[in-house]
Order: structure tokens, then C-alpha cells, then sequence
């Protein structure tokens, strides 16, 4: 069991009696360390054995320069006496500081430097009344100190126990070297070395699946996976996820956090399965971040998916225009429909329109255009021009992001036709009529004046009459198909 010397605090030390067998004449005691004692210091402690009986003691001094590399004594008697080791305070004759640790930012292994401008720390003893009041500190590549190539601070008044780190670069995974010595006012502390080594920290994590904007249909928990760089110093990956729900207002609430998890024998990948279910019809966010033991990446830019196990069938919208038959003067018109609200709000903005326009009802063989549309429009223009005389359908069916779609309305519109004085979709003796009347007796058309304008002239004459009454009752030239132009349609 340890035993504290009674020497003075800063330079207290235990010795672990390791071994002591009964009947034997070797006993191996255990030191912690007595790196920090400079040489010829004076005996550490005295130790007394003492024998069981008859009663007799047997004294031993260990003094610092007899101890050997491996911190360990072992004592041999002239005989196999049952001894037990008795411990006494020593005595201790310093002859000036000892600084007693050093560090750089405090990791747990220096060969893993968090920082490349660390913070280094150190803590010393002096004698009673004395206090550090110069220091030497230096950084360099190697431990042959020819040279700190580094950094180098020479006797530096003050007795602060820490600096910031302000010398050269220091790159990741590379051995370097600093020591440094503290003054009292009286006398110089040995040189206390390390070796240290910044780390490299890891990169931030490459979100794999679910893919962001994912739609997924389980209501049991995704897989979340990652990919992670392969680290230049070989340290182990260990990735931690972060599962976050969407609330109203677009708050987000944690709802699962995973353990560390380490990455695969390659390092490259790491999973996390959540334990629990998925709620339907909710938005999530996930995101992971990575380590090496010594340090964290930042994490990742989140990954949103959307869980619709059970979807829901988005409603009809209604062909507000062209009205059902109605006879259009453009032959580019613009098609209107209503606005879809999904009953799943959070498909809402998946929502699309396939808007098409054929030459029969049913939408196979005979369709002339098809455009999709985003849920934001609800109105269009088609690149293909129609022609005169000629009857179309259209239809909006109304996807989301299930690809859910209801069989949509389908309404027909007609293109007129050049003569068609009346609006009857025809040309007879009526639009003759219709359009003596407006030419000699001054009476309104009921159609645009480009759909009246046979001659192509731009206005409604006695030439278009002739033209007109030649169609009609003695079987002349076909009219010409001509559209309107927009703001010619009334």
C-alpha cells in the first residue's frame, strides 16, 4: 500500500512496497516517479524494517542519485527474515527550483495538441519564501537544442505559470520539442523537456442517407449514415448523429442522440439506427459531427427528410379558363386553373402540375403539349401555337410527392374560324347576314375584328363581304386561316 513521505508537500512522493514476501530475503519496492528531483539532492526518505521477532530494525536510506531508470528498488537481506517495511520522514536538501509539469493544452497524451497556438502551463517548486521571477522557454524541431528554430524566450521577468504559444507554424502530425527552465531569484530549475505533436483533427462528416429532401414511406426510424475522411495520423473515427424534429413555426426539437459510434475497421463509414418510431406526416433534420478522441469536427450541414408512410390523395383543381367549349380568338391563350391545398402540409411544396393539351379527350396518342409546374404557378402559356378551326382538350393533374394524383377534370376549348360572324363555330348564311349589317348599316360584331378581317386588311369592309358571300353560295377560295393577335381577342 502507498505511503506519504513526510517531506516537504511539493515534493511529496509515494513508495509502493509491490512485493513483500513472507520467509524471503528480497523485498521490491515501487516508486511513483522521481524524475522531478535534480540529482545529489539528499536523501528522499528513510526506511526502516523491522522484524517481527525478536525485535530488530534495520534502516536504509534512498537518496535521488541511487535510484535506478525503472523507479524501483529492490532490498536483499542476509537472511529470510519476516520484515515489514516501516516508513519515516526524510529529509530533502534542495538546491533551487524544480519545475514539476509542463504541458500544452492539457490533453491527455501530448501527442495529441488539440491547438496549434497552444497554451503552455507548467507548475514548480521552490524553497520556502522564493518565487519564480524569470523564465526560459523554447520550441524546437528536435531535442539536440543547438538551436530553437521555433520560438525562443530568454529570461523572461515574470512569474506567470503560462504563455500562449506565438512561434512558427506548427503542422499537424509532426514531432517537435520544447523545454524550459524557471529562475527563483537565486538559482536556475534543470530543463524540463517534452515532446509534443499537434493533432489533426477530423474532418467534418459527409452525410450519405437519408439524402437531403428525402421522402421516405417507413415508419420505423432510417438508417443514418455518414462517410469519413480517412485520417492522416491513423486515430480511430467516432461519429455522433443528431435527430431533430420540426415543429410549427419551423422550431426544431431534439429527439434522439446517438452514443459515439466508431467507424468502420476502415474508418470510413459509420450507422445509427434510432430506437424509436418516426411520427407520420413530420419533417426531420439530422446532422453528425466526428472525433478522433482529442478533438471534434464541427457538424455537418443538416439533411432534412420527410415521412409520409400513409399518403393522402391531393384534390382536383378546377379549369378556371378557357371556359368548357368556349371559342378562343388567340391562338396562344393562357390556360388558368384553381390552387391545390394538400392535406399534408408538409407535401405541400412538392406539389406539381402536369399541364396538357391533345386533340381528343383521352390524353394518349394526341397529346400536343405536357408542362410541369411547380404548386406556386397556376397558369400557363403553351410554346405550341394551335390552329384555326380546330377543337382541343385540355387537363392539370395534380401530383405530390408521393406521385398521388386523382384522374383530373378535362375541358375542351375551339379555335374559331375565320367568317364565323356569330360566334356558332360555323360558317353559314347567318355570318353573311351579320356581317352586311355591320359593313352598311353600322350594327356591332359579335366577334373580334380579326376574326371578321377575311382580306387580312385590318378592319371589316365591303371586301370582306364579297369574300365572304364567294365562301358561302358560289364555293370560293377557302378563307384564310389567320389568328389573333393578344389584345385583338375582344
Amino acid at each position: 500500500m502507498p505511503h506519504s513521505l513526510g517531506v516537504r508537500p511539493e515534493f511529496s512522493q509515494a513508495i509502493n512496497t509491490s512485493r513483500v514476501q513472507q520467509q524471503s530475503q528480497t523485498i521490491l519496492l515501487g516508486f511513483e516517479s522521481f524524475t522531478h528531483f535534480p540529482p545529489s539532492s539528499g536523501p528522499l526518505a528513510r526506511i526502516h524494517f523491522k522484524q517481527a521477532a525478536p525485535p530488530e530494525v534495520v534502516s536504509l536510506e534512498i537518496d535521488s542519485t541511487s535510484l535506478p531508470p525503472h523507479n524501483s528498488l529492490t532490498l536483499t537481506a542476509a537472511g529470510p527474515l519476516n520484515w515489514t517495511p516501516q516508513f519515516t520522514a526524510g529529509h530533502l536538501t534542495a538546491t533551487g527550483p524544480v519545475v514539476s509539469a509542463l504541458r500544452l493544452d492539457y490533453p491527455s497524451d501530448m501527442m495529441h495538441v488539440a491547438s496549434s497556438v497552444p497554451l503552455i502551463a507548467w507548475r514548480y517548486a521552490a524553497l520556502p519564501g522564493l518565487q519564480q521571477s524569470l523564465f526560459d522557454l523554447e520550441f524546437g524541431t528536435d531535442n539536440e537544442w543547438s538551436s530553437a528554430e521555433l520560438w525562443q524566450l530568454s529570461q523572461v521577468a515574470s512569474s506567470d505559470t503560462s504563455i500562449t504559444y506565438a512561434g512558427a507554424t506548427l503542422v499537424p502530425d509532426q514531432l517537435y520539442y520544447c523545454r524550459l527552465r524557471v529562475f527563483d531569484g537565486l538559482n536556475w530549475s534543470p530543463w524540463a523537456p517534452r515532446a509534443f505533436s499537434v493533432n489533426i483533427p477530423p474532418d467534418v462528416p459527409q452525410l450519405v442517407s437519408p439524402i437531403d429532401d428525402a421522402y421516405i414511406r417507413d415508419t420505423h426510424w432510417p438508417t443514418l449514415s455518414v462517410s469519413n475522411a480517412v485520417q492522416p495520423d491513423q486515430d480511430t473515427v467516432w461519429t455522433q448523429f443528431s435527430l431533430f424534429q420540426v415543429q410549427s413555426g419551423l422550431d426544431t426539437e431534439l429527439v434522439a442522440s446517438s452514443p459515439w459510434v466508431r467507424s468502420t475497421e476502415d474508418w470510413t463509414a459509420a450507422e445509427w439506427t434510432p430506437p424509436d418510431s418516426l411520427w407520420e406526416d413530420s419533417l426531420y433534420l439530422w446532422t453528425a459531427r466526428a472525433s478522433d478522441g482529442y478533438a471534434e469536427s464541427p457538424p455537418a450541414t443538416t439533411n432534412a427528410f420527410l415521412l409520409n408512410a400513409f399518403n393522402l390523395v391531393p384534390a382536383k383543381t378546377s379549369l378556371l379558363g378557357p371556359a368548357e367549349d368556349e371559342v378562343i380568338y388567340n391562338c396562344a391563350p393562357t390556360h388558368v386553373w384553381s390552387a391545390i391545398a394538400d392535406p399534408e402540409p408538409y407535401d405541400q411544396p412538392f406539389i406539381r402540375y402536369i399541364a396538357s393539351r391533345a386533340t381528343s379527350p383521352y390524353f394518349l396518342t394526341d397529346v400536343v403539349d405536357s408542362v410541369l409546374y411547380d404548386w406556386m404557378d397556376t397558369s400557363l402559356v403553351f410554346g405550341t401555337s394551335l390552329q384555326v378551326g380546330q377543337r382541343y382538350w385540355w387537363q392539370v393533374v395534380v401530383l405530390d410527392n408521393g406521385s398521388t394524383w386523382n384522374l383530373p377534370d378535362v375541358q375542351a376549348l375551339r379555335v374559331y374560324r375565320p367568317g364565323d360572324a356569330d360566334a356558332s363555330w360555323s360558317v353559314t348564311s347567318s355570318d353573311v347576314i351579320l356581317l352586311v349589317n355591320h359593313v352598311f348599316k353600322g350594327a356591332s360584331l359579335l366577334v373580334p375584328t380579326c376574326a371578321a378581317d377575311l382580306t387580312g386588311e385590318g378592319a371589316v369592309n365591303a371586301a370582306d363581304v364579297i369574300k365572304l358571300v364567294n365562301f358561302v353560295f358560289k364555293g370560293g377560295v377557302a378563307l384564310e386561316p389567320t389568328c389573333c393577335t393578344l389584345g385583338e381577342e375582344r
